[in-house]
């Protein structure tokens, strides 16, 4: 699996438990996580890690981060339970969807305002083209910043 591979499967677990996602949107926030799911004022980061390289590059990466719960998505095998990182929850992706192989707790410091300004921007991309009643289901970005919306009636 690679590093888009991983992204979608993250969307797709991320969607069935929260009613807003994004993924890999650039914004003014200091991060451009892979996936992050808002559900009121919670929030899960999904962070897609296809090598072991890409992984171990993370932990250069600063403390604070999004997300209430904090999630790696690797291909399963990837990297094993006991080398996550303190904070940190473990996902494996295979043929036949995500597994939760570790646990994230739930950590009493996330970059609230990083989380504002990605969800004011995803917000101020749907603009006047939103119908009337209509909420945000999935919200992906693929072309040249990588950006879809995806919209769904209530």
């Amino acid at each position: 699996m690679n590093h888009a591979d991983l992204v979608k499967a993250a969307a797709k677990w991320l969607t069935n438990r929260h009613p807003v996602v994004i993924t890999e949107m650039a914004s003014g926030a200091t991060e451009e996580p892979d996936a992050l799911g808002f559900q009121g004022t919670f929030t899960t980061l999904v962070e897609c890690k296809a090598s072991r390289a890409d992984y171990q590059a993370d932990k250069h990466k600063p403390a604070v981060r999004m997300g209430d719960w904090r999630y790696y998505l690797t291909p399963a095998g990837l990297i094993e339970v006991e080398e996550v990182r303190p904070g940190w929850g473990l996902l494996y992706a295979d043929g036949r969807g995500v597994h939760e192989v570790l646990k994230a707790p739930q950590t009493d410091r996330k970059n609230w305002r990083g989380e504002s300004l990605l969800l004011t921007s995803c917000l101020r991309r749907i603009g006047q083209t939103a119908p009337q009643g209509v909420s945000v289901r999935c919200y992906t970005y693929e072309t040249k910043s990588r950006a879809t919306l995806t919209v769904e009636a209530p």
